[in-house]
């Protein structure tokens, strides 16, 4: 598995890094975010592939994230999770409408993907690498600061795997250095957010 990551991931840097290097070069400072508006269309059928193939990509990727954005919103928010169990096809209609307007709304208005993409960079990169995990482990760590609580005594916990019991949490050392560092990445993750977003929008 990680053999396989590995050469997915490295593949994936190589070609994405070549299409980008290759656009800066061609087109300059004047490249746009989208590199194929850099192409004239009239009578360039391989552009116009281009766009076809970035057509066909959007909207078969598009059901996939959004499905997973939704259900990860309604496990976020309380008042949707109980309309969801009271009401399960009207607020799955209602918020699926809502969701999908917005974002054909704000798709319509924002011409520059790279603003998209640099938004994007800035917050979601921030919090997956920086503030989520060390958000976790601070919230475990305050929770069970007094005590460590064996797993199968846990109420809110279950065994991933069937058939085997789980172990009692080992104790973690020098608690104190890892919540001060854990903290210190949500500071430096949430001083990383601003940067980026404040870059995008031109602000910096």
């Amino acid at each position: 598995h990680a053999c396989t990551s590995l050469l997915s991931f490295s593949a994936a840097f190589a070609i994405y890094s070549s299409f980008a290097v290759a656009g800066l070069g061609l087109f300059g400072n004047s490249v746009h975010g989208n590199v194929l508006k850099n192409y004239p269309a009239d009578g360039n059928l391989f552009v116009l592939l281009a766009w076809l193939g970035m057509a066909f990509s959007i909207t078969f990727t598009f059901p996939l994230v959004f499905t997973t954005g939704r259900d990860s919103l309604i496990a976020l928010i309380p008042g949707l999770q109980r309309a969801s169990k009271r009401q399960p096809m009207k607020t799955h209609i209602g918020l699926t409408s809502s969701l999908v307007m917005a974002i054909a709304t704000a798709a319509c208005m924002v011409e520059d993907v790279s603003l998209v993409v640099a938004l994007g960079g800035a917050t979601i990169g921030s919090l997956l690498c920086w503030i989520f995990p060390a958000g976790v482990f601070l919230k475990v760590a305050l929770t069970n600061a007094s005590e460590q609580t064996p797993l199968d005594q846990h109420p809110s916990e279950e065994p991933l795997l069937p058939r085997k019991k789980p172990k009692a949490l080992p104790a973690l050392p020098n608690a104190g250095l890892l919540v001060a560092y854990a903290a210190g990445m949500v500071l430096l993750g949430t001083m990383s957010m601003s940067v980026g977003v404040g870059n995008a929008l031109g602000m910096l």
